[in-house]
């Protein structure tokens, strides 16, 4: 994935356990940094960009050290965030080299910068969900200039 992209996905959350202490979280991986090891891609370094349905929280999270370093870079909350964990949840991601814009469902969330050590490059773009749940995804894409997508959905 070149510095410049949109990324967009319709997620929704099939089946989460119910209660106090979960949260399940539906999201985009981009800049994702990876090398092959002892016939694993192990993941290096990336981006996530969660949504938390059930309270209508957002985050960015920047990963590094194969997942041993977590900053966030971006929070908050937001009622374009449907709370309903099976609605459909459209999903953008709009990067203009260390410049990364949050959407939801139509709705700008934020505009952040990572002025340390942006994963920039080429690099890989996915999809994340937690753990104890399912998710489902559709009409995943990527639009770049200059991009080679690969997309086995």
């Amino acid at each position: 994935m070149p510095d410049d992209a949109v990324i967009r996905v319709d997620a929704w959350i099939d089946s989460a356990p119910h209660g106090l202490g979960y949260y399940p979280a539906i999201g985009l991986v981009f800049g994702l940094g990876f090398y092959p090891y002892q016939g694993y891609m192990y993941w290096l370094d990336w981006y996530d960009f969660r949504v938390y349905p059930r309270d209508q929280r957002y985050a960015l999270i920047k990963w590094g050290y194969g997942g041993e370093s977590e900053i966030t870079l971006a929070t908050g909350n937001s009622d374009a965030i449907l709370n309903d964990l099976k609605a459909v949840q459209k999903l953008e991601v709009r990067r203009s080299g260390n410049v990364m814009t949050l959407m939801i469902n139509g709705t700008t969330l934020t505009t952040t910068t990572d002025e340390y050590s942006p994963y920039v490059g080429p690099r890989s773009v996915g999809i994340s969900i937690g753990d104890s749940y399912s998710a489902a995804f559709d009409n995943f894409e990527v639009s770049a200039s200059g991009c080679i997508t690969n997309v086995g959905f």
